[in-house]
């Protein structure tokens, strides 16, 4: 239901001088000699209805209709293997994107480090040529007999005689009271090398 209002106008408002003296209109009545009556202010909403009591009666509970019949058994055969279909697909997608990830990143990794390994191979193959040029020169020297170098002579050899075998020595136990070095100790360091 809609209730509509009608809008009222505002009144004038009428400012009192102080030194002027108000004049009371002839319709106005003191309030000592009003007539003592009820004052009925009409209800803008307008005439309610009566309050009525409604009666509560309880309810009756219905049955609930009987569960569905259960899925024939093709049914759940099917359900079961979009399930597991389901399940292998996005395994397999997950296992290709990671090798596709790991190849991405191993010939991301393999542009970066090929110069460096050109450049290794270069070095290496600088080194083997200059190892064989003082080899040659190493050879040429010995040959110059002003060089320096001689043949080595057995009559020029000196031999020494081995010292004779030491006794084996039993293994120590593990836990000793009195270690030959322990960290705290000062008088095991050694004096100079």
């Amino acid at each position: 239901m809609t209730v509509a209002f009608k809008p009222r106008r505002p009144t004038k408002r009428v400012e009192a001088n102080p030194f002027v003296p108000s004049r009371t209109p002839s319709n106005v009545i003191p309030f000592s000699r009003a007539p003592q009556r009820p004052i009925v202010i009409p209800d803008p909403y307008g005439p309610r209805p009566p309050v009525t009591t409604v009666e509560v009666r309880p309810t009756r509970v219905e049955v609930l209709p009987p569960p569905r019949p259960e899925r024939p058994g093709w049914l759940k055969s099917l359900s079961a293997l979009h399930r597991l279909s389901s399940v292998v697909t996005g395994l397999l997608v997950g296992t290709t994107l990671t090798f596709y990830g790991m190849t991405v990143y191993s010939e991301s990794r393999w542009t970066r480090e090929y110069p460096q390994l050109e450049h290794l191979r270069h070095q290496e193959q600088q080194l083997r040529t200059a190892k064989e040029v003082l080899k040659h020169t190493i050879v040429e020297s010995a040959e110059d007999p002003e060089g320096g170098l001689a043949v080595p002579d057995p009559d020029d050899m000196i031999y020494i005689r081995p010292a004779p075998l030491r006794p084996a020595v039993s293994p120590e136990p593990a836990a000793t009271l009195n270690p030959l070095w322990s960290p705290t100790s000062e008088t095991n360091r050694p004096l100079a090398y």
